[in-house]
């Protein structure tokens, strides 16, 4: 059995990893780190959980009892504080949901063809980076949901050397990025730049780097999900694109290519990827959706923890959707 700490128990990461692990057939859960409720049942916070679960959230975790801890903080400065603050061995294992070592992963480990080392961190993309994550790869960083979404997109184009510039990305998520309708982010985004570093480890070798993208980011008024198009002149016939998509993600659990526009209903609740091509007057588009929760969150994060213990990777994630999420 994996034995796993949480912290940042209270975190709405952290709700959805434990939703996951209390059903996992090889994980037994031993802590769950959140100082400031200490000694509350954790079925009091985390809605669903009743009769699932009866630990209670600890402010002493016991970091040698774990085999793997999940680091489920919104901030970078709280991932470094609990690592610095209970002295995390550096053969800990250990998956971190802010952006505190991205950078590290992508300056310790660019290529997504090379054996990680222990203690190197990497960049936690499964569709990217799966080699890496099952060839001795102990720590991960879990990317942010929009940067998922937009990088799984465009990775075959990118291995291809066929990403074309100028690139538009509208993307509508979840209520909790604002009220509906509302626009979250326009042409500058943060996750472009993560976007970037990821399709950069598969360019061909002298090739440009990522295309001029620009990004507008809008909330959809729904409780999860995320849906991302991207569209840029055609590099090539619509058919050639479609088998180069569906030969890259041809052996990937949970990312399909299908021939109809996916809607959020499809993926609510599942660890899944649906990928839509198209092509309209010279652009090509490229949909894609998931839910954010999982897919692009907790789904993700237990991905990872299933490569780098050399499980099956859909192990713990046949989760049944709900369309109504």
């Amino acid at each position: 059995m994996i034995k796993v700490g949480i912290a940042g128990g209270a975190s709405e990461a952290a709700g959805e990893v434990i939703r996951i692990l209390t059903s996992h057939p090889d994980v037994e859960l031993m802590w769950i780190y959140e100082p400031e409720l200490e000694g509350t049942p954790v079925a009091d916070l985390h809605r669903g959980l009743r009769g699932d679960i009866y630990m209670r959230f600890t402010d002493k975790p016991a970091v040698d009892d774990a085999d793997v801890i999940f680091l489920c903080y919104s901030t970078p400065e709280e991932s470094g504080s609990f690592i610095e603050a209970f002295e995390v061995p550096g053969s800990m294992r250990l998956i971190d949901f802010s952006d505190r070592f991205i950078a590290d992963a992508f300056a310790s480990h660019p290529s997504p063809d090379a054996a990680a080392k222990p203690g190197e961190w990497v960049y936690g993309l499964p569709e990217l980076m799966r080699k890496p994550l099952v060839r001795g790869a102990t720590r991960a960083v879990v990317p942010s949901p929009i940067a998922s979404a937009i990088t799984i997109g465009l990775l075959p184009l990118a291995k291809a050397g066929m990403l074309t510039s100028p690139l538009t990305i509208a993307a509508t998520v979840s209520a909790a990025e604002g009220a509906a309708g509302e626009t979250v982010a326009l042409i500058d985004h943060e996750a472009l730049d993560h976007c970037a570093l990821a399709l950069g480890t598969l360019l061909p070798e002298g090739a440009s780097t990522a295309p001029d993208t620009r990004i507008i980011i809008t909330s959809g008024g729904w409780q999860r999900g995320i849906t991302a198009t991207a569209f840029f002149p055609s590099p090539a016939p619509l058919a050639e694109i479609a088998t180069i998509y569906n030969d890259f993600f041809d052996d990937h659990n949970f990312t399909f290519v299908i021939d109809e526009l996916p809607v959020i209903a499809d993926v609510a609740g599942t660890n899944k990827t649906l990928i839509h091509l198209d092509e309209v007057n010279g652009m090509t588009t490229v949909t894609v959706v998931f839910d954010d929760t999982l897919k692009g969150s907790a789904g993700n994060a237990v991905h990872l923890m299933n490569l780098i213990f050399g499980l099956q990777e859909r192990v713990g994630l046949t989760l049944k959707a709900s369309p109504g999420a």
